[in-house]
């Protein structure tokens, strides 16, 4: 039996979940995506590349890691667009059609030598002209990609930060339940910066500046990759509550699940953690708002999962590592604009 990697003139798509909530469409978090992000810092440079043509094509022109036939590194189809493609491939634009080109052409060769490799045939084509990957080869790929994904972990988040991460993230919710139950509404969008090699590693926190409904909200959340990255913290919590952000960004839709939402992420993967809860009200409470009595539901964890647009243009930013970042500007920046930054004590 075969599975379908659907290409066409709209797009293309292999029947594999990507689930919480994009710009066009709103959904709540389904399956795990199966995909690791691209890591373009492990691709080598020109003068670390292999002398033998063999391996050289294995770990170029973008991350030496198998996907299903059609897609590119971050898991989606290509476009009509071979500039942009040389881009997700290898992380950054070409200067010209000619290199991304020839970028694209390599990659497509890398894959072929990927699947060789695994001992894997070439994917093939239907009647109607669609790659189709057999379910014993997508599933010897989603097996390679669980692999590298327990890779990363271990080597960015070793055992004490994850338990660390753990108990943060449950000290979030809490007090996001707090707030619901006094004040009727969950806190603003925050960023939890942690630097694995501190001690203690917690960094601070970030809060988002008051914003209009649309762009602006867009915007605001953004603009909250910079601190972090000139903090040079090594893993992030991003939390916002799913109801309040999709209302705030516009999103399409009449209403939306109401979740506390818990975004890890490290500079190569990112997992939610997605806390549903239904809405009871209470009594009127000290912001002249009815409370919030949540019943919490089974909570969620999602590695990989797609995320509003804002969010991942925030760890866009924060994984760039601008040496070029200073941290006193970007704070009293951040703070002008209505920002609010609570920085760990320190002796």
């Amino acid at each position: 039996m075969a599975v379908a990697v659907v290409s066409g003139q709209g797009g293309s798509h292999v029947a594999s979940p990507r689930c919480l909530v994009g710009t066009a469409a709103v959904t709540v978090p389904g399956d795990d995506s199966s995909w690791v992000e691209p890591d373009y810092m492990s691709i080598p440079a020109e003068a670390d590349l292999p002398d033998d043509e063999a391996q050289r094509r294995l770990v170029w022109p973008g991350p030496a890691v198998l996907m299903p036939a059609g897609l590119l590194p971050d898991g989606q189809p290509h476009s009509a667009s071979d500039l942009d493609n040389a881009e997700r491939i290898t992380g950054r634009r070409p200067r010209n059609t000619a290199e991304a080109d020839g970028v694209v052409v390599a990659y497509f060769r890398q894959q072929s030598a990927l699947r060789a490799a695994e001992g894997l045939g070439p994917a093939r084509r239907d009647r109607s002209g669609h790659l189709v990957e057999t379910h014993a080869a997508l599933a010897a790929i989603r097996e390679l990609h669980c692999q590298e994904r327990a890779r990363r972990r271990l080597v960015e988040t070793p055992p004490e930060i994850a338990g660390f991460l753990d108990r943060l993230a449950g000290g979030v919710v809490e007090a996001a339940e707090e707030m619901l139950r006094v004040h009727g509404y969950c806190p603003p969008p925050t960023v939890h910066m942690v630097c694995a090699d501190m001690d203690p590693p917690y960094a601070g926190m970030l809060t988002c500046r008051p914003f209009y409904r649309g762009v602006d909200a867009a915007g605001a959340v953004a603009a909250m990759g910079a601190l972090p990255a000139a903090v040079w913290a090594t893993h992030l919590l991003v939390v916002w509550e799913h109801c309040d952000l999709c209302t705030a960004l516009e999103l399409p839709g009449e209403s939306f699940p109401s979740a506390v939402v818990v975004l890890e992420a490290t500079i190569s993967e990112h997992t939610v953690r997605w806390y549903p809860y239904a809405t009871r009200f209470g009594p009127v409470g000290t912001s002249g708002m009815p409370t919030v009595l949540p019943k919490w539901e089974t909570p969620q964890r999602h590695p990989g999962a797609a995320l509003p647009e804002p969010v991942a243009r925030l760890l866009e930013s924060w994984r760039a590592w601008s040496g070029e970042d200073e941290l006193q500007q970007q704070a009293m920046g951040l703070e002008r604009a209505g920002y609010r930054i609570r920085w760990t004590a320190r002796a």
